[in-house]
């Protein structure tokens, strides 16, 4: 509240749309901007997130998970990927940077093209989940819905059994 009496966003910028301050940005933002504001704890970031949220729900939050997309990928892959039905193309990649349009742009270096039951690896079906270039936020987040349903119904006897010395090498490095 020191920092950011009048909330966290910039107020030089006037009343529009700020994603540089969306919530999640304080992961990276605040320990780079005021490093040490929280004094000692082992991941500014997230505990800076995890205050923001409590105070803004008026919520005690103690605990906080992180998931590791890396770890994610390959647990996917330790249980041989997942089968989803894709709607529509979902790009790989891309960033519009400063707006679409700008110097700083990057379009996608592909897309998972549309149809039913594909089978995608832990690359693709991280892609599957986070996608965002050109969609919108509720589709990426029904494709993250749909993904992790994918993954939960992937998940059987034979695979934990055979695949147990993956899935658990992979699970260490997936949640702190």
């Amino acid at each position: 509240h020191k920092i950011y009496p009048d909330g966290y966003w910039d107020p030089s910028k006037g009343n529009v749309e700020q994603p540089e301050y969306y919530l999640d940005s304080m992961y990276d933002n605040i320990p780079k901007q005021h490093p040490g504001v929280l004094g000692q704890t082992d991941n500014m970031g997230a505990d800076a997130v995890k205050l923001a949220a409590s105070a803004a729900l008026g919520l005690d939050i103690d605990y906080y998970m992180q998931v590791n997309l890396a770890g994610f990928r390959q647990i996917i892959d330790a249980l041989g990927g997942i089968t989803v039905n894709v709607n529509y193309r979902v790009p790989i990649g891309g960033d519009y940077g400063a707006g679409p349009g700008s110097n700083s742009e990057k379009k996608p270096s592909g897309y998972i093209e549309p149809g039913p039951n594909q089978k995608l690896d832990g690359y693709h079906a991280l892609w599957f989940a986070r996608g965002r270039y050109g969609l919108s936020d509720p589709s990426r987040q029904e494709r993250q819905r749909c993904t992790i349903h994918a993954l939960v119904n992937s998940v059987n006897p034979a695979t934990l059994v055979t695949k147990y010395q993956q899935i658990a090498s992979a699970g260490k490095q997936l949640l702190r």
